[in-house]
């Protein structure tokens, strides 16, 4: 009985994952046919998984689905903190403390990890920033050259110097 359980969820978890790697799959091919990213109303509808929780390594992927989900799901985070900052996105906001807890808990294990983190972060704050109505001058800059580096870099699969 527990086996069969434990076989159950197990499958469950393989299952949401692998829905989470077909929606990233989606984000990215409409980002390369129409070059923009969702607004955040269209965003809500299209995605509307909470990506942060799936921010973890799971063993039984491969490391090529592996990157794609913890690429995926921070990018999914950044698109989000840039709606944030632009004052038109809720997800960040509805859900603030629980991705800051995801993002800080997340060990990055390879260089463009780490980087896009770091960016997620930095991003993450700007956010907490602009709901707390402190202003920052610099928010527009550092939050688009964030996402101009995880679209050449990530999205659209070309490597900036």
């Amino acid at each position: 009985m527990l086996q069969y359980f434990l076989n159950n969820l197990f499958y469950s978890e393989k299952k949401k994952v692998n829905a989470i790697l077909a929606e990233i799959d989606k984000l990215y091919l409409y980002i390369n046919r129409r070059g923009q990213l969702y607004s955040d109303y269209h965003f809500q509808k299209m995605f509307p998984k909470k990506y942060w929780r799936f921010l973890k390594h799971y063993t039984w992927l491969n490391k090529i689905q592996q990157d794609k989900l913890i690429t995926g799901c921070l990018n999914i985070i950044l698109f989000s903190a840039h709606d944030c900052i632009r004052g038109t996105g809720t997800v960040i906001e509805k859900n603030f403390k629980e991705i800051v807890n995801a993002v800080n808990n997340f060990q990055p294990e390879t260089d463009e990890q780490t980087k896009l983190w770091f960016m997620v972060k930095e991003a993450l704050m700007l956010c907490e920033k602009k709901m707390n109505l402190v202003q920052d001058n610099n928010k527009e800059n550092s939050i688009y050259q964030s996402i101009t580096w995880t679209l050449k870099h990530t999205v659209l699969n070309e490597n900036p110097s």
